[in-house]
Parts: structure tokens; sequence; C-alpha cells
């Protein structure tokens, strides 16, 4: 899902981009959104489930990445841009939703995390975890 996000979102700011009137500009950047909408909880979740016993940690880590970029990033491209052209600012977007889509195709897959059974359950015990292992599956 996180690839063809990346991919929707490089051809919405390619778009954007090289629209020549502010309508093309606008659905360009509409798809952006939409592209882009399934990425952070994507990622947080992903990132919940990488570090089992501890994944609040993780999360925050992730969540920090993510506000340090959200910070960052409009200050570099405010900056190319007045160096450059808004144009060629915005076109670096394109490279970075590349980018996501590249990443996301050496993430792990989305199965759950494995569970452990403890050495010595009871009957009981051993067949709730089965049971439980067999739903996340």
């Amino acid at each position: 899902m996180v690839t063809a996000a990346g991919l929707l979102a490089a051809t919405g700011l390619l778009t954007a981009v090289m629209a020549p009137d502010a309508a093309g500009a606008i659905g360009g950047l509409l798809l952006v959104g939409f592209a882009i909408a399934p990425v952070v909880p994507t990622t947080l979740s992903l990132a919940g489930r990488s570090a089992p016993g501890r994944s609040g940690q993780a999360v925050a880590t992730t969540t920090a990445a993510g506000y340090g970029s959200f910070i960052l990033s409009p200050l570099t491209i405010g900056l190319i841009a007045q160096a450059t052209s808004l144009r060629l600012a915005l076109g670096l977007l394109v490279l970075t939703s590349l980018a996501i889509a590249g990443l996301a195709t050496r993430w792990p897959g989305s199965a759950p995390p494995l569970t452990r059974t403890p050495a010595r359950t009871t009957r009981g015990a051993a067949v709730h975890h089965e049971v439980a292992n067999r739903e996340l599956a």
C-alpha cells in the first residue's frame, strides 16, 4: 500500500508542478493528499510491530522523526525555492515520494509479530494461544 502511495504522490506532485493553471495544480495536490494519507498510520503500525516489548519507544521515535520532518521540510523547500524556483523546489518532493515508494518495497510484510507461548502451560492456555495466533494470521 505504501509503495502505491509513494508512486501516486509522485504522480500528483508532478501534475501540480507541471500544471499550466491553478486548477491543474490543485487537482495534483488533491491527489497527493489522498495518496499520502495512509502512510503515517501504516508507518506507526510498522514501528509498533517492529520492536515487540518496546513498541511504545519505537512509535515515539518514529513520531519524533515525523515531527522533525514536518518542521524542517517547509523551511528547506522555501530556501531552495528562494535560491532557485518554486517549481524546482516542489519538484524535489517528487524524488521524496519516489523514495517512499522505493523504501516501502524493503519494509517487512504485514505479518503479525511472533508470540511466545510459556514453556509450561495448561491445556486450556495452549489452546487459547493457538487460537489467538490463528486469529492474528
